[in-house]
């Protein structure tokens, strides 16, 4: 039985703990809240205090990283200085994990770290994301992908729809409203995590 580690339990995080303990999996989850954790425990999920702000803290922090695959799951925050944040972030996550049983790792990005093409991307174009969050998520993936103590594979969703998060709610009183035919990116949330769970299983 693999043992896999959620670093991020909340809209995305909890119910992929969930989906993957249905699958067989044993599984540790992470919160900076601590009112969270029993939330977490009470799903058969051990839980774990952890912050990254941007250096890593916590309780137990050693046996959260004891784990054969670690989802990195947590966006970039909105604050004006995210563009260095986030990967000072990501620096404290690595150097942890460089000394830690880890030997996978999948991390969850966004369809920002491309620019606003209104067209199909791939991972061929590389023109610089448009947003601050999307540039530091793009670096976040490169300092990952940087090391060689672990694996790393990137997943680039856009556009989390399912339950209670429904498209028409980013449209809801807003008037005079243009671009009617841009391309949106959707995928709904339980296919995020069957796409997950396909990954971890193959090893991909």
């Amino acid at each position: 039985m693999e043992t896999i580690s959620i670093l991020g339990c909340g809209w995305l995080g909890l119910p992929l703990a969930d989906y993957l303990i249905g699958k067989g999996y044993k599984l540790k989850g992470s919160t900076r809240t601590r009112s969270v954790l029993e939330v977490i425990r009470a799903r058969g999920i051990e839980p774990f205090y952890l912050v990254l702000d941007p250096g890593l803290r916590g309780d137990s922090v050693d046996e959260f990283f004891n784990c054969d695959v670690l989802v990195v799951n947590f966006p970039p925050e909105r604050r004006d200085d995210i563009a260095g944040y986030h990967p000072a972030q990501i620096k404290s996550l690595i150097a942890r994990m460089e000394s830690s049983p880890v030997k996978k790792v999948l991390f969850v990005s966004s369809t920002s770290v491309y620019p606003d093409l209104g067209r199909e991307v791939s991972e061929d174009d590389n023109a610089p994301p448009e947003k601050p969050s999307g540039a530091a998520l793009l670096e976040a993936e490169r300092l990952l992908r940087g090391s060689s103590r672990f694996e790393t594979t990137i997943i680039r969703f856009g556009g989390l729809i399912g339950y209670d998060r429904k498209p028409g709610r980013f449209l809801a009183g807003k008037k005079g409203i243009a671009g009617g035919n841009v391309p949106v990116n959707l995928i709904h949330r339980d296919d995020c995590l069957g796409i997950i769970h396909r990954i971890i299983e193959r090893n991909a």
